[in-house]
């Protein structure tokens, strides 16, 4: 499938061969790495959401004080978490103090994205072909709609470029779509 042939790309480029870091007891609800490689987000549903260093295990900052329930991102620079709160909401956390930063976000995500700058949330709905650019400072989307496009098929991933400026989105096909 060409969704699998991405996602293993991906995962490759994340991977370094000459080390196996193995990570135990995270219940497996939440896990998201950031786009760097640098900081792993670990959490279930009856724990705290943990940020682990990818290269060393070590726990990065304070635990942060929600359960994990499914989907998160970390921003490149490892200094914000998105996580799911509980069905519809989205919270911004700072990793060093595991304090909550901006306004919640109202979104039914099952795809979340992190501006590598941790200020702007894109998501992906449930049905999977509704696109949502958030402010995390207001909890708003940046358009005025929640509803930023309509992709016209369900994503599988998003991902903000390097400079925050372009989102793209994969689909189950192969095809990716970019976003200014």
């Amino acid at each position: 499938k060409p969704s699998d042939v991405v996602n293993n790309a991906m995962l490759d480029a994340l991977i370094d061969r000459r080390r196996l870091m193995t990570v135990s007891d995270t219940g497996g609800d939440v896990a998201a790495v950031s786009s760097s490689g640098r900081g792993l987000v670990l959490g279930a549903a009856d724990q705290p959401i943990r940020v682990l260093d990818a290269n060393t295990g070590k726990a990065i900052g304070s635990p942060i004080a929600v359960k994990g329930r499914g989907t998160a991102a970390m921003s490149m620079d490892g200094r914000r978490v998105v996580a799911e709160t509980s069905v519809g909401n989205l919270q911004a956390w700072d990793v060093d103090t595991g304090q909550s930063v901006g306004a919640p976000i109202r979104s039914f995500a099952s795809l979340i994205a992190t501006s590598p700058d941790g200020r702007f949330v894109a998501t992906s709905d449930f049905e999977g072909d509704e696109l949502g650019i958030w402010n995390v400072e207001t909890g708003r989307p940046t358009t005025g709609n929640q509803v930023a496009a309509k992709m016209g098929a369900p994503a599988t991933s998003l991902a903000f470029d390097q400079d925050g400026k372009r989102l793209a989105t994969g689909f189950e096909d192969g095809t990716v779509q970019l976003w200014d």
